[in-house]
């Protein structure tokens, strides 16, 4: 991901997951992606999604089963991705009421690295959360990743967790292990 120049006077790296294996988490040479067992409406948004990624960035896509390190699109238990590269195969779910284009578009960035907005670590000098106004399910009520991003431990902020990065998928299981955390 490229530098975002925000005004003259300061430059922002973009915001791609890098955790202890970065560079690693980054797609070098493209991103590669195929259909596991995903539905014919799940295939049409999906290289919808990637004709949006690819004219907007720099990033090149392609369909191949043979790639060592690819996308899996799956029709899964709801949308969600892995954050970042894996290396090898990952699986990106577009299920039954994930047919659209921007949950696609928005599964794929998670793939490409990126993080909800509100869970950035300057999310604060750019948003003003009301934790009031979140829904009992809302990520970011808890989440916040640190600005090294140097281990999982430091995303989540308890080494003691034993949570695993597969499991960032999903976001209400996020909730519930930072409340049973928490109490």
């Amino acid at each position: 991901m490229e530098d975002v120049i925000t005004n003259k006077d300061k430059r922002n790296k973009r915001q791609a997951f890098r955790d202890k294996n970065y560079p690693k988490t980054l797609w070098s040479n493209g991103v590669n992606y195929v259909f596991w067992n995903a539905s014919h409406g799940a295939r049409r948004v999906f290289k919808k999604a990637v004709e949006v990624w690819t004219h907007a960035t720099c990033i090149n896509f392609a369909e191949s089963y043979t790639a060592p390190d690819r996308i899996n699109v799956i029709k899964g238990g709801g949308c969600w991705s892995y954050v970042g590269r894996l290396g090898g195969q990952q699986s990106l779910s577009l299920g039954a009421a994930c047919e659209d284009i921007g949950t696609a578009l928005h599964e794929l960035g998670h793939a490409l690295g990126l993080f909800h907005t509100q869970s950035r670590h300057d999310r604060d000098d750019y948003i003003t959360l009301h934790p009031e106004n979140l829904q009992p399910s809302g990520c970011g009520k808890i989440l916040t990743a640190t600005s090294s991003f140097q281990t999982l431990e430091d995303t989540l902020g308890d080494p003691r967790s034993n949570i695993k990065l597969d499991e960032y998928k999903m976001c209400n299981y996020w909730i519930q292990v930072f409340q049973s955390m928490l109490t």
